[in-house]
């Protein structure tokens, strides 16, 4: 029977659609039964003509004249149910039937929908085919149950409306499938869910994440977007977070086990999805969600809201995921601010990580983990699909960000500076820059992986950054990230020709050092590409002749560059290998399309343009004399031409017996000098370019051919010449003119200049092998000291020509003193700086004098010699202090190369440390001079290594400990312990009073910059950091010390150390403590006379600057404080929150206790006073906001608001005790020459105010968490009175008769004074007087006010 109505029916579809057809098919259905009806549509639903079937059946049903009972509603039933038991259904089939069904839905009755919803209802909540066609049945019927006025269930009635919430309450209930999850979210996302209903949906839809496959996300990401359009934006963005990182983890986790050849069984947790799959699901799901930014979600601005709140805790944000979303919702125009929030949480994850090591609290509230920012974006951008990614725009704009960044030392200047041992929060022997620099290192780092990942971007991206070095004055880190681009990328660099072209035109307006950086960093691409070569070349021809005298620089600078890149021919094995070890880069190979005849010509033609910079100006030819080693280093074939260059242009400023004509080198123009060459630079660049060069058997050849046709022989010969006949001669040799003349003080200068180069290349030569080279070392030493004095008493005025003296102010001169003019010598013009040793020289003189080792007997006959030499051996030591301090700001030593560098800094401190290991009771002020300017080099050298050499540290150090070639394997830390105890004996010595109190003064502080510069390289919860502390612990305890400057670094230290190594440092309490002890209390008869001091070094002399390193340590604290602060509530750690919260009580109370102590001291009003105040300040803000962010009360929290009650009312004391201090120097006047003035203002008088206010601040905080917790936190004390706007009366009045007594004194002096002078002046004053004049006190409020002066006496 239903086969026969499938039949007719198809019958009556394919007959022609008219309307007597339409009448026989009324009439066909009109005659079936409800029975066959319901059994023919199942057969109706698999028919070929199923839709048009179902529309004839319901069309009719819905045009009977024929009542039947619900059976259009069973008819739907049994259909909705054909579809959801049978998957056989094509699916454009089952659409069309979804789609007939829900327009023949409006002839249901709201009872018949009711029951239809619950029909789909039943299905979803089964999770019967969800992910077939009829679910999108559901929504239709739902909004149109929701439309209706009445529904009557089981004798209930109730709206539409009414009833769909009940079955969305019903549907919130459902448990669902992950493999449902889409098509539930599709069909919720058609529903009109209120928002507190949608927040429990988005839960539980996000609850179903972890269980999915990979390629099952971005699906239901793009559905479940739609769901959160109103709210709940950011929730999936987290559960997505954690997903992706799970899922990359276990991955990670399961490809390390199967390399390891762990078992692979059956029953083992193996992840089906592939790592690409995993990061095409993140990169789809990604777009997803940028793509509803771009289109107007309320995700984007929601996001921008969240990163902002964020901002103080980078380390919940810079999540590969999150940051991954970031970047793309930044690159689009409308959300460009995420760029600058993304910026603002690299800087504080920076930050965070520079104060990481430094505290131990924070190591504790991050788990000691550390995130390195530098390979996230690493990761993420090898991960980057294609260059038009959105992830890539945003990277792209983000590194433009982070390059833009200023320095707070200066524009485009890195400062790096030493620890400062003073001030207790610097952070001492970082092994990385400052954060602006770090930022900079990263942004380029971000450019350099785009363009190695899509080098068709490098065109666009060098022209951004060439642009910016035209239009911004800090080019230093556009510069870096040209140079490394070129570096690591040449072939794509060749590829951005314009760019490079203009900024090659643009070298005209650059600075020397900006321009000799740009020069090195685009150099290498001369060689692959002629046409860049040759606008460089014509450019730099036309800045040679430039008026301008340091564009004429910038050209030699260009030159020497290019120089340093064009080889004659491929070297020999012996030459490269001597180089490697000096020259500051690689060598670099002749270029493959040029031959070397063409190399030859093109570097002679550049030599022949140097060769015109001779006659340049002095500052152009020292740049040439400067940089010409480092060029022959690079290239040593261009070592006979350089030599012949300099060897020729020498020979006009020594005469043929081997004089220097000083003359020459010094042009006098009217009253002004002028040094036109500087001589010593000129002779050391040629001993340094043959040194460099590797070709140092020049030196060793005795006797040299006068007619030889080897340059470099004939250069050598003609500088030995040079040092014979000065080593030989005396000053008085050398006509000079009178020293109080700028020419003469010139000519000293270049002489003295020239004695250092020579010294410099008796070094070089033979100095400590030869007898005879070594008293010529010594000759050239002594002349130098000579000529070094001459100039130092012209400096102290002495000789004539002295200025006369000023007269006092107040006293007039004499009429026959002749008055000042401007004959009057001026201090000598700095025009150059001298000469300076080599460090390679350094090393070699510093290295014999302390090696033990020397066999043969001339050798041992030198050292003899040499070991008197206290004055030389100083020299060359500060020469070294001189040259690593410029290492510590500049990374950079003569061009050297880090190996070089390592290699000679290992000699020097080396023999620097023996030196002091085996000096012992220091006798004279030379001694001790050499004492400590070993200290303080050996100090600048681990520094310098720490900061930019941190890999070659353990080398250095291997080195300091006499071991050539360190075993391999041998941990660094075990090498900086050895280190440790050399200098902890050397402290250990200086402090047992041995050695006399003014060399311990400026020994100490060295020695300890040293300790925590080594210390900072520890593990702070190490062995070695732990023996570091206690040690330093038992030195104060121990050692008593009446000077400042030696108690300051070693409480510095301990402080350091303590703060690094202990989560709560204890010993800030201690030290409180003891600065109470040492001082004195304010109550005296109530404090306990049975405490003592526990640490040696803190006594009366040493508890003032031990106040200032305490107070500047609680003010880190304080900091740390502040840092926590936003991880209140937000750290997912489980129970993180009240941890976060305990840890911050417990540090809180810390500082309350500490400051108590000191607040119980007997300070006088002053700078002392100032520091407690400023610091009782922090810590009442911090408190207040510490107090707002409460809850509920803790029993910490109780606890540290019973402490700070105390200490407030011991501060009302410790600002009563200054107010007593200054009552007693009111009305004083302090001397300034023969006038007296008054005093000044004393700065309580600004802090006590803000100290007070932040008290009140506090109060009001505590009274807002007992009324949240309905606790009682007052504890007795009571709200702060303004103490500031407090006036009292007898104060007032006492003051007030004061100023009327004093100036009634003042008065009368006058009028006594006056008429003795003139009577007309004494009328006008008594006039004046009895006018009066009415005063008014200086409180606050009302005054009182009274007449003062002459009338009102006379009233009296």
């Amino acid at each position: 029977m239903p086969v026969d109505v499938v039949r007719k029916l198809s019958k009556l579809v394919l007959s022609n659609n008219n309307q007597q057809q339409k009448e026989i098919v009324q009439q066909t259905i009109d005659t079936l039964s409800r029975e066959d009806i319901l059994r023919a549509v199942p057969d109706i639903v698999h028919s070929n003509g199923a839709p048009n079937l179902i529309r004839l059946v319901l069309e009719g049903l819905s045009n009977s004249s024929h009542h039947r009972d619900n059976l259009m509603l069973n008819v739907m039933k049994s259909i909705l149910t054909e579809l959801c038991d049978s998957e056989a259904v094509p699916e454009n089939c089952a659409v069309d039937i979804v789609h007939l069904m829900s327009l023949n839905s409006h002839d249901l009755s709201s009872n018949n929908l009711a029951e239809l919803v619950q029909l789909c209802l039943s299905f979803i909540q089964k999770g019967k085919n969800l992910r077939g066609k009829w679910l999108s049945l559901f929504p239709m019927i739902f909004s149109e149950l929701g439309k209706q006025n009445r529904v009557t269930l089981d004798s209930d009635s109730m709206t539409g409306a009414e009833y769909c919430g009940g079955v969305i309450s019903s549907l919130c209930d459902t448990e669902i499938a992950v493999e449902d999850a889409v098509a539930f979210t599709a069909v919720l996302r058609e529903l009109r869910i209120p928002g507190t209903i949608v927040h429990k949906f988005v839960l539980k839809l996000c609850a179903i994440i972890p269980d999915m496959e990979p390629q099952e996300v971005p699906p239901f990401v793009y559905q479940l977007l739609f769901l959160c359009y109103q709210s709940d934006h950011l929730i999936p963005l987290e559960h997505l977070a954690k997903y992706f990182e799970m899922k990359l983890t276990r991955y990670g986790q399961s490809t390390n086990l199967s390399s390891r050849g762990e078992s692979m069984e059956i029953d083992c947790d193996i992840e089906t999805g592939s790592p690409k799959e995993i990061l095409q699901a993140k990169a789809t799901s990604i777009f997803h969600i940028s793509r509803a930014a771009a289109t107007g979600h309320p995700l984007g601005k929601e996001f921008v809201k969240f990163l902002r709140s964020r901002v103080d805790v980078p380390e919940l944000v810079l999540v590969p995921f999150i940051l991954e979303v970031a970047l793309s919702l930044g690159a689009l125009p409308q959300l460009r601010d995420i760029i600058g929030l993304l910026r603002k949480l690299v800087q504080r994850l920076l930050r965070s990580n520079e104060r990481l090591r430094h505290s131990a609290w924070m190591r504790e509230l991050m788990l000691g983990k550390q995130i390195d920012v530098q390979k996230m974006f690493n990761t993420i951008m090898l991960q980057g699909t294609s260059e038009g990614d959105n992830i890539v725009k945003g990277f792209e704009l983000l590194a433009f960000d982070l390059l833009e960044i200023r320095n707070a030392g200066g524009f485009g200047r890195p400062s790096i500076a030493g620890p400062n041992l003073g001030n207790a929060s610097s952070s001492s022997g970082t092994t990385s820059g400052t954060v602006p620099e770090q930022c900079w290192h990263i942004g380029a780092h971000i450019l350099l992986q785009m363009i190695r990942k899509f080098p068709d971007s490098a065109p666009l991206i060098v022209k951004k950054l060439a642009e910016r070095l035209q239009d911004v004055s800090n080019d230093s880190q556009y510069i870096t990230t040209i140079s490394l681009m070129v570096q690591h990328n040449p072939l794509s660099m060749l590829e951005c020709k314009v760019s490079f072209t203009m900024l090659l035109y643009s070298m005209e307006y650059r600075g020397l050092v900006s321009a000799k950086r740009l020069y090195t960093g685009i150099s290498p691409l001369f060689r692959s590409s002629g046409a860049l070569r040759d606008s460089a070349f014509l450019v730099l021809r036309k800045l040679l002749h430039s008026c301008l005298e340091e564009v004429r620089q910038v050209a030699v600078v260009g030159f020497l560059e290019i120089l340093k890149n064009f080889r004659f021919y491929v070297p020999t094995i012996g030459s490269s290998l001597s180089q490697t070890s000096i020259s500051s880069q690689a060598t670099v190979d002749v270029h493959h399309t040029q031959t070397s005849n063409s190399n030859r010509a093109f570097c002679s033609e550049l030599l022949k343009l140097l060769q015109c910079a001779l006659s340049q100006q002095a500052s152009v030819r020292l740049t040439l004399y400067q940089n010409l080693p480092e060029v022959v280093s690079r290239n040593p074939e261009l070592l006979p031409e350089c030599i012949k260059m300099l060897r020729c242009h020498l020979k006009f400023f020594i005469d043929p017996e081997a004089v220097v004509q000083v003359d020459m080198c010094i042009t006098k123009d009217g009253h002004n000098s002028h040094v036109i060459e500087p001589l010593g630079h000129l002779i050391q660049a040629i001993h340094q370019s043959i040194l460099r060069s590797g070709k140092t058997n020049y030196f060793a050849k005795e006797d040299i051919d006068p007619k030889s046709e080897d340059q470099v022989d004939l250069g050598v010969l003609l500088i030995r010449k040079v040092v014979t006949k000065m080593a030989e001669s005396s000053v008085d040799d050398y006509v000079v003119g009178d020293v109080q003349e700028l020419s003469a003080q010139l000519k000293i200068q270049t002489l003295s200049s020239v004695c250092i180069a020579l010294a410099d290349f008796c070094l070089a030569e033979n100095a400590t092998t030869n007898v005879i080279a070594a008293k010529r070392l010594v000759s050239l030493y002594e002349m130098q000291t000579r000529f070094d004095s001459l100039l130092s008493e012209v400096g102290k005025g002495k000789g004539k020509g002295k200025a006369p003296k000023r007269t006092k102010k107040g006293k007039e001169n004499p009429i026959d003193e002749s008055p000042i003019t401007d004959d009057t010598p001026k201090a000598p013009m700095k025009i150059f700086e001298k000469c300076t040793p080599s460090l390679q020289s350094i090393s070699a003189f510093i290295g014999f004098l302390k090696d033990s080792n020397q066999t043969i007997a001339n050798e041992k006959e030198i050292l003899a010699f040499f070991k008197p030499q206290i004055g030389l051996r100083l020299w060359f030591a500060q020469s070294a202090f001189s040259k690593y301090q410029a290492f510590c700001n500049s990374k950079d030593i003569e061009g050297l190369s880090p190996e070089s560098v390592t290699k000679f800094s290992g000699t020097i401190a080396r023999a620097l440390l023996l030196h002091c290991q085996n000096t012992r009771q220091v006798a004279d002020d030379r001694s001790s001079a050499m004492y400590c300017t070993a200290l303080n080099c050996l100090h600048e050298i681990i520094l310098g290594f720490c900061k930019h050499n941190p890999t070659k540290l353990g080398r250095l150090l291997t080195a300091m400990d006499q071991v050539e070639r360190p075993a391999a394997g041998i941990p660094l830390e075990n090498q900086i312990a050895k280190t440790l105890k050399h200098f902890k004996d050397l402290l250990n010595h200086l402090l047992s009073g041995r050695e006399n109190e003014d060399l311990v003064t400026k020994a100490v502080l060295p020695i300890v910059g040293t300790l925590i510069v080594l210390s900072d390289q520890l593990d702070p919860a190490g062995a070695e950091y732990t023996e570091l502390f206690d040690w330093t612990h038992n030195l104060c305890k121990n050692v008593e010390c009446r000077e400042s400057s030696i108690a300051k670094p070693l409480i510095n230290l301990l402080a350091h150390l303590s703060m690094a190594s202990e989560s709560s440092p204890s010993i800030l309490e201690e030290l409180a403590k003891e600065v109470r002890l040492a001082i004195g209390a304010l109550d005296e008869e109530n404090s306990s006379t049975t405490e003592s001091n526990k640490l040696a070094t803190v006594n009366e002399d040493t508890a003032v600057v031990v106040l200032t390193v305490l107070t500047a340590r609680l003010e880190q604290l304080i900091q740390v404080v502040e840092w926590a602060l936003p991880r209140i509530g937000i750290l997912e750690r489980g129970d993180a929150s009240p941890l976060v919260e305990q840890s911050i009580n417990t540090r809180l109370k810390l500082i309350a206790v500490a400051l108590n102590q000191l607040v119980l001291a007997d300070i006088s009003p002053g700078p002392n006073s100032e520091l407690i105040l400023k610091l009782a300040i922090s810590f009442y803000t911090t408190m207040g906001r510490v107090a707002k962010k409460q809850k509920s009360v803790l029993p910490s929290f109780r606890t540290l608001v019973r402490t700070t009650a105390g200490l407030t009312k011991n501060l009302s004391t410790f600002i009563a005790h200054l107010d007593d201090k200054q009552i007693h120097e009111k009305g004083f006047k302090r001397k300034k020459g023969d006038k007296e003035v008054a005093p000044r203002m004393d700065r309580c008088a600004r802090s006590i105010p803000q100290l007070t206010y932040a008290i009140e601040q506090y109060n009001q905080a505590i009274l807002g968490v007992s009324k949240r917790t309905k606790e009682d936190l007052s504890f007795g004390s009571k709200l702060g009175t303004t103490r500031d706007f407090r006036i009292k009366a007898d104060k007032v009045n006492e003051a007030l008769e004061g100023n009327a007594h004093s100036t009634e004194s003042e008065s009368e002096s006058e009028d006594e004074e006056m008429e003795a002078t003139n009577s007309v002046n004494r009328t006008a004053q008594t006039d004046s007087r009895v006018r009066g004049t009415a005063r008014r006190s200086r409180g606050r409020g009302r005054g009182k006010f009274t007449s003062v002066g002459k009338a009102n006496t006379s009233q009296k």
